[in-house]
């Protein structure tokens, strides 16, 4: 299926993670062991070609978050929020050896705006320890990327709320970062994981833009990073010559339309 292979598949311009950013110290690697989707690699007209496009390359990431053709809208987002999921995973998992409850007692950006967890258990918000909450969060979103009723792997049609649950994934997702940016990345820099950090951001950032899954208001807390990267995507696109199709794989020849 298209969400299986896109999870599987190396994303344009995409690095490994620099050996500083390896060397973070972490606490077991509990959070990946949680969250990493056990996806099995599928092949067929559902394919994604997501492999890197020579004419293009990393300067037009932006670019790549567009829709391809024949490519399913809700298919296209539900593949891509699973890649972006397994990203902020190993994020989390490198701020296990740092974002210690005694530097962290709360999830914050800033000191002004501080972030609850919503028990569904209880239908109350809980004030969590940053770590604890992102641990909440990758649980929680891992119970839904392997719902096969709320993400379906194999072509099934998608459910009415599955926008609404996609675009609740990505709001908590940015917490994750602004709260990285904010208190972590003195730490992130020391380890050499600052180029890293940014290449995860921005890949999440155009996305969730290109698609409108994330609010300007409910980004505020970066707002002048994004300002910042965005300026910069517009100067790389202004400098390529966008008009000549990249040099990817052929689009599959089976046309997919959008599933409702």
């Amino acid at each position: 299926s298209l969400v299986a292979s896109a999870a599987a598949a190396p994303l344009p311009g995409s690095r490994a993670p620099s050996a500083g950013w390896a060397a973070m110290p972490v606490d077991g690697g509990t959070v990946v062991k949680r969250g990493l989707l056990p996806f099995i690699e599928h092949t067929g007209a559902h394919r994604l070609h997501l492999e890197a496009c020579e004419t293009l390359g990393n300067g037009a990431l932006r670019q790549m978050m567009k829709l391809p053709h024949g490519v399913g809208r809700n298919e296209w987002i539900a593949a891509k929020t699973v890649v972006l999921f397994e990203e902020l995973v190993r994020l989390v998992n490198v701020l296990e050896g740092t974002c210690t409850e005694a530097a962290c007692p709360r999830m914050t950006a800033g000191k002004q705006l501080s972030y609850e967890w919503p028990d569904e258990a209880t239908g109350k918000t809980l004030q969590l320890p940053a770590m604890d909450y992102m641990r909440s969060l990758v649980e929680w979103a891992h119970i839904i990327l392997s719902n096969g009723e709320t993400l379906p792997l194999e072509g099934g049609p998608f459910p009415e709320g599955f926008l609404p649950t996609v675009k609740t994934l990505h709001r908590r997702f940015f917490r994750v970062f602004a709260h990285t940016y904010v208190h972590h990345f003195a730490d992130v820099r020391e380890h050499a994981g600052e180029g890293h950090l940014n290449f995860c951001f921005k890949h999440w950032l155009f996305f969730v833009r290109e698609f409108d899954l994330v609010s300007l208001p409910d980004m505020a807390p970066l707002s002048q990073l994004i300002q910042k990267f965005e300026a910069r995507a517009d100067e790389t696109e202004a400098s390529l010559d966008l008009s000549r199709p990249p040099a990817c794989a052929a689009p599959p020849a089976q046309d997919v339309g959008e599933a409702s």
